[in-house]
């Protein structure tokens, strides 16, 4: 029997002994401690899509609400970013994504702008058309 084998076999055979031990982790070492509870708080998931979703909202009014190509502007979640340029060196080297990015904190005036330059906002479909013109039907 292989390590991950009876890893798997000892977490089974453990399961309630973990559950309970996370349970009690959570609330004996981050509940008591005022900091770590705000720090963890401050962390969910509902506090992030708000984030994002607020973000999102100001990068496309400052892009001008719509695709630049087909003016579709419906709904929030069919627009999306087209880097007509590429992407930058450092947007490339980033450990987390753009997403993750906009998630964790509301942007600045000034984080907005440096967003927003040199990029152009598509429906998905346009940008998908940008992406891949290969792909083309014939009609």
């Amino acid at each position: 029997m292989n390590n991950v084998e009876y890893m798997r076999k000892w977490r089974e055979k453990n399961r309630e002994h973990l559950r309970k031990y996370s349970r009690n982790y959570f609330h004996n070492k981050i509940r008591k401690d005022p900091e770590r509870w705000e720090r963890t708080k401050n962390n969910t998931y509902a506090l992030r899509r708000t984030y994002f979703l607020q973000n999102k909202k100001a990068i496309i009014s400052a892009l001008g609400g719509q695709c630049s190509i087909c003016g579709y502007k419906r709904n929030l979640s069919a627009l999306e970013l087209h880097h007509p340029n590429g992407r930058s060196k450092e947007e490339l080297n980033q450990k987390k994504g753009f997403h993750y990015f906009l998630a964790k904190k509301i942007l600045t005036e000034f984080e907005l702008q440096e967003i927003t330059k040199d990029k152009v906002l598509l429906c998905s479909n346009c940008h998908m058309e940008i992406h891949h013109p290969d792909l083309s039907l014939p009609i």
